[in-house]
């Protein structure tokens, strides 16, 4: 129930208000149930990652990696946290480990790419995502993250391409339509991109958009006291998103504000 709840949440289905106490509730829970079992110790570690508790949440991937250091999702969810702290070394041993338990898991390959874009290492990134295009050209997550790899090396031709594909895959989604006004606003495609702002805008007077979401695409526009705002509100909406404001390199631009700085600091992460 944990993983089902992230899942709404990562994918923007549900807000982090509504989800998040409902995955530090079933987590808890199901580590009470059995203690002796890692995909429980794994769950709450993604709990109290939301709550930005890194010590505590890499405490419990020891936790499950005691217990079974065959399990594949934990080592791919452990990476992301190495990715948040900066840790890149450790996250590609995570990631690859995730790889050898199980190296036909798509959202695994795909997680590949989304390190390697995390440690800016994006040629890399691409190699490894025409490898995992091999296992299945059409898992939009392996074209998300080429789209975000193609707009940092400024083929926005290709990242709005991308976009597109992971839009057709999942029909009117608020973070697909993000990555596609972002890559058409740093494309030179402003009027198209400010379209797709405004709409976000409007559906988030009725249902939940991310202000994340928004943030990023007002970078895009060289908006940045707007994306400030936005990043601030964020925080307190516990968007998960947050967890990688350490090294995301679409919020660069940001990176030196005082604003930004006090904002590393509330998610505990490095500079």
């Amino acid at each position: 129930m944990s993983d089902c709840y992230r899942f709404l949440v990562v994918t923007d289905t549900i807000s982090p208000a509504e989800g998040s106490p409902k995955i530090a509730d079933s987590s808890r829970q199901a580590v009470l149930l059995s203690d002796s079992l890692a995909e429980s110790h794994c769950a709450l570690a993604g709990a109290l990652m939301d709550k930005y508790d890194w010590r505590r949440a890499e405490k419990e991937f020891q936790r499950a990696l005691a217990l079974n250091p065959s399990y594949s999702d934990m080592h791919r969810i452990y990476a992301a946290l190495l990715t948040a702290l900066l840790r890149h070394r450790e996250a590609w041993e995570q990631i690859s480990e995730a790889i050898r338990t199980d190296p036909l898991s798509l959202p695994n390959n795909a997680e590949v790419v989304r390190t390697l874009y995390y440690a800016r290492d994006y040629d890399g990134a691409l190699r490894q995502a025409q490898k995992a295009m091999q296992l299945n050209p059409d898992y939009y997550r392996t074209h998300f993250w080429m789209g975000r790899v193609y707009g940092q090396k400024h083929m926005y031709k290709e990242a709005i391409g991308e976009a597109k594909t992971v839009l057709s895959a999942n029909s009117d989604s608020s973070l697909a339509l993000t990555e596609l006004a972002y890559s058409l606003a740093m494309g030179g495609r402003e009027a198209k991109a400010r379209k797709i702002l405004r709409r976000l805008e409007e559906r988030r007077k009725a249902s939940f958009v991310p202000a994340y979401n928004l943030a990023v695409i007002h970078v895009a526009l060289h908006e940045n006291d707007a994306a400030l705002q936005l990043l601030r509100q964020s925080y307190y909406e516990n968007d998960w998103a947050l967890l990688v404001i350490a090294c995301e390199p679409r919020l660069d631009p940001l990176r030196r504000t005082p604003s930004f700085r006090e904002l590393l600091a509330k998610v505990g992460v490095p500079g």
